[in-house]
């Protein structure tokens, strides 16, 4: 047998096992360290997937593959964790919101555990948030914010960027509904750490850009079960230690007990719900705006009229528009205003009815936060 045909360990990450074929020895001794391992009852009781890996030997391109496997699910881009006190807390936002780190702090430096670090899967039949132990992924300046934060950081980076989740995983999936949700935008530093309340459809609708919710049968309501009686915030800017702080409030966790040296703790400081302040909000689409796509942003159309659009200078995520989101896209050249645009929708749509003006205007505000629309002078 040569190192391409050796037998594989049988791993699982979510509810799927598999086993990862014809690839190195080397990057199968980093998978030993990175992944967990099925158990002989779900070995034998269950599928093995054989994953074929052949010169793509990249832990991102793997994972990716599971996550895709997990057909009937929800996802969305968010970070998932359950504190001490058993208060189950989804983390949402963009690449780069800091969702990583957040849920990195809250695991290494007070135990709690970790659902999933990156994209939270839920089963909508079952109502069960799966556990799904992929490896941390490290940023730049991933190690140093936690350094200062919590006074640690993991011990060892395989290949350059991943970090042990295991030690830190949930036993077993957990049942929805969500104690707290929080949508986290990106970090503005140097500016203290400002929150808002947030009602359920508001925090949906952020949703709908990073998650497949608008693509699945009722997607949307299934998710605001989710959300029934839960704390819901949107959190701007501060720094990692404000952002661990607050979570801990809204569970009602001890903030100091664990975790945070004590020549750190003079950092933090003291939150005060006045202080928080909502930002400078966009200006308000109006019908007689006109709006271009933004020059770095490329466009596909899929077969199914579904639009991806990616950014050229960034290898990592994308948004996906329904194919009535296509549309608006593709009128927004600069040429037409929205009230143009809205009047072009009816004319396409024989059931378009009065909620139509708002929601367009809704979609075009949320591509301008996006960056992918840019407001015509």
């Amino acid at each position: 047998m040569t190192s391409q045909t050796v037998a594989r360990e049988i791993y699982k990450l979510g509810r799927m096992v598999f086993s990862v074929e014809n690839c190195g020895q080397e990057f199968v001794r980093d998978l030993d360290k990175l992944l967990p391992r099925a158990s002989q009852e779900e070995v034998d009781t269950g599928e093995v997937l054989e994953v074929r890996m052949g010169c793509v030997q990249d832990v991102r391109e793997l994972v990716n593959h599971v996550l895709k496997r997990h057909f009937n699910c929800l996802w969305v881009d968010a970070a998932c964790l359950v504190s001490p006190k058993g208060k189950k807390v989804i983390v949402c936002g963009k690449s780069h919101a800091g969702k990583s780190t957040l849920a990195m702090a809250l695991s290494m430096g007070f135990g709690w555990s970790v659902l999933a670090e990156d994209i939270a899967l839920i089963d909508p039949k079952t109502n069960q948030i799966i556990t799904f132990a992929s490896p941390f992924s490290i940023k730049e300046g991933t190690v140093e914010l936690l350094k200062s934060a919590i006074g640690k950081a993991p011990e060892e980076i395989t290949l350059k960027e991943w970090a042990l989740t295991l030690p830190f995983a949930a036993k077993a999936d957990y049942y929805a509904p969500f104690d707290v949700a929080i949508y986290l935008e990106s970090p503005d530093k140097g500016n203290p750490i400002q929150t808002l309340p947030m009602s359920s459809p508001e925090f949906i609708r952020k949703l709908l850009l990073i998650s497949n919710i608008i693509r699945k049968p009722q997607g949307a309501e299934k998710f605001a079960e989710y959300l029934t009686g839960s704390q819901i915030h949107q959190v701007f800017a501060g720094t990692v230690e404000e952002r661990l702080q607050f979570v801990h409030e809204l569970c009602g966790e001890p903030w100091h007990s664990i975790g945070i040296p004590a020549d750190h703790r003079a950092e933090v400081g003291s939150r005060s719900d006045e202080t928080s302040v909502a930002p400078e909000s966009m200006p308000e689409v109006t019908e007689s705006q006109k709006y271009a796509r933004a020059s770095h942003i490329t466009s596909t159309i899929l077969s199914d009229g579904y639009c991806v659009l990616a950014s050229k200078s960034e290898d990592r995520g994308g948004i996906t528009l329904t194919p009535a989101a296509a549309i608006v896209w593709e009128y927004c050249d600069g040429q037409h205003t929205v009230g143009q645009i809205i009047d072009m929708l009816k004319e396409l749509s024989a059931s378009a009815d009065s909620s139509l003006e708002a929601e367009t205007c809704s979609l075009i505000q949320e591509l301008v936060e996006s960056d992918v629309l840019t407001i015509v002078e």
